[in-house]
């Protein structure tokens, strides 16, 4: 049965071989940068949470360390979805929301809707993206092979 994957398999194995290469040859600002720009997308998406929680929550500080000690149990809500059986914690996060934070949004209704829209602009819009942007470029990659093929066909 795994033996039609075999030649699949070995070429993917090449290609990350290839891959780590290309990464090893890569100067230490490249994976600075990399590791910046991965750090920020998280931190935002965090931070927006913190922004909608300061929104509906008319009681919530603004002083940094207040918004700090939000962010790091926003950090450790993560590590907790992040074992969730559930694709990105769906359902799950909507759950946990309103206990895990019940001390900045104190009614249940408001925990909903702030989950529901951190939820919207956090995740779901990287899925609409996927939506638009993995057809085509799935489409892009067939048509490269079916040139290919073509030009192939037309050498022999």
């Amino acid at each position: 049965f795994l033996k039609q994957y075999r030649k699949k398999a070995v070429e993917l194995g090449n290609d990350m071989i290839l891959a780590s290469k290309e990464m090893k040859r890569q100067r230490w600002t490249f994976h600075l940068g990399a590791f910046l720009s991965t750090a920020i997308a998280w931190s935002c998406r965090f931070l927006l949470l913190n922004c909608l929680i300061i929104a509906f929550a008319a009681t919530m500080t603004t002083d940094f360390w207040s918004q700090f000690a939000l962010y790091a149990r926003l950090e450790t809500m993560f590590v907790i979805i992040a074992f969730s059986p559930t694709p990105g914690g769906a359902g799950f996060v909507e759950f946990l929301f309103g206990g895990f934070l019940s001390d900045y949004v104190t009614l249940e209704t408001r925990a909903v809707v702030i989950s529901t829209i951190w939820r919207l602009l956090a995740y779901y819009s990287y899925l609409l993206a996927g939506v638009i942007v993995i057809p085509n470029w799935i489409r892009k990659i067939m048509n490269e092979r079916q040139r290919r093929r073509l030009a192939q066909a037309t050498q022999e």
